[in-house]
């Protein structure tokens, strides 16, 4: 009575209390049916149904955690194949329409000059891969020029003076904050390792690069041979998903390169062509490497000693009207918001690939999280599973609008 208060609130008499009106309901249940026994088991039965479908919801959600982790660990530990293996699908997926070109009907007639009725679809593959190096090399050349031509005239034109006198002002204004001198010297840099860094990571690169052309012959010679009958439902999803989002994307990637350069050009800024070609690859990059390209004329524009406000003021402002006009008008309607994620989504998708794959990481993101979602609302579609159905429905942008449900016509006649 002391631990549980009177003799009427003790557990023996609660339980007792319990029974009684366990065996007042019983009571009901046998006025009600003649059979109650049955009716008990019947009840009984349908409980156990319940509790064991709860069972194997609890079990299938903890082997896709398992799954989940599974597949991370594969994932960082089969970067060097991986990475590569990606790079090449998308690298023959832009490079498939120039071999449908190449593999075009000769219109020269085959029985006059004794010529096939088209390329050999190797050859044709060569032709496509020659024709991307050669546009390689072109732009090469002109970077490479362009960067000459500055470095030449890094002391004519004031570049030179204008840097040493923002570095002294930096050094005044550390000095003043309480910061030693000697910290800002470059004297005891280690050249040597950074050299040897270079040397080490340009190594890499090419290795990288020869595996992707290697993979991408291989994936074009098997892309003739396989058609679209023969892929199942999924597959024919996921390529024909990835395939647009790759074409699109480089085109617009293309479209913002040209305009960004054509501005800079105009707007006699140094280095306009080096600008366009990074604006066109950190297009790849969504919501933050619009922002990076847009900001990169910006040293030259402090540096430049000729340079008046109205000039630096346009540097920044027309490449940054260039990709929110690209990225937020053009790339949408001709998506049609079908590759659409959601935006933390694609936040939370640059972090994961940035930490697992690097700064290639960034640029895979978005195909990457698209093919897993494309997966997991095929398989909500085949078997209803709660877990996958709510992983498509936080990952894609909601519109209820009907424009935003086909993909736009605008891809048809690109």
């Amino acid at each position: 009575q002391s631990t549980w208060g009177p003799r009427s609130q003790t557990p023996v008499t609660s339980f007792a209390n319990r029974m009684s009106e366990g065996s007042q309901v019983f009571q009901e249940l046998v006025d009600v049916n003649p059979h109650p026994r049955q009716s008990v088991a019947q009840v009984l039965a349908e409980d156990l149904e319940i509790a064991k479908s709860r069972l194997d919801e609890i079990q299938a959600a903890c082997l896709i955690i398992v799954s989940f982790v599974c597949l991370g660990v594969l994932i960082v530990f089969l970067e060097p194949i991986l990475v590569p293996f990606i790079l090449a699908v998308a690298l023959s997926n832009t490079l498939l329409p120039v071999v449908n070109f190449f593999a075009q009907p000769l219109s020269a007639p085959c029985h006059k000059f004794k010529t096939p009725a088209s390329l050999p679809w190797a050859l044709c593959i060569f032709c496509a891969l020659m024709t991307m190096l050669f546009v390689v090399f072109v732009v090469g050349a002109f970077i490479s020029s362009s960067i000459t031509n500055f470095a030449k005239d890094w002391d004519d034109k004031g570049y030179a003076q204008r840097a040493e006198e923002l570095f002294n002002s930096t050094i005044g204004l550390a000095q003043s904050a309480g910061f030693d001198e000697s910290q800002f010297s470059l004297s005891g840099a280690p050249m040597k390792s950074l050299v040897m860094s270079v040397v080490q990571k340009f190594l890499s690169l090419s290795t990288d690069l020869l595996m992707v052309m290697l993979f991408s012959v291989f994936i074009l010679l098997g892309a003739r041979t396989q058609s679209a009958e023969k892929r199942n439902r999924l597959t024919e999803r996921v390529f024909t998903s990835v395939n647009l989002y790759i074409r699109i994307k480089v085109f617009v990637s293309v479209l913002t390169g040209v305009l960004t350069t054509l501005f800079l050009t105009l707007l006699d800024i140094d280095l306009a062509l080096v600008f366009g070609l990074l604006a066109f690859v950190f297009n790849f990059i969504p919501n933050i490497g619009s922002t990076i390209a847009m900001l990169l004329p910006l040293p030259i524009v402090i540096l430049c000693p000729t340079m008046s406000p109205f000039r630096g003021i346009m540097a920044i402002l027309l490449p940054g009207m260039v990709h929110f006009t690209i990225g937020n008008v053009m790339e949408p309607v001709m998506l049609g918001k079908k590759l659409n994620l959601n935006e933390i989504v694609v936040l939370l998708s640059l972090m994961l690939w940035a930490s697992l794959w690097g700064t290639i990481g960034l640029f895979l993101a978005v195909p990457l999280t698209s093919v897993m979602v494309i997966v997991a609302d095929e398989i909500a579609n085949e078997t209803e599973h709660p877990i996958f159905r709510a992983i498509v429905n936080l990952s894609k942008h909601h519109d209820h609008s009907e424009d935003s449900k086909e993909i736009s016509p605008t891809v048809t006649s690109i």
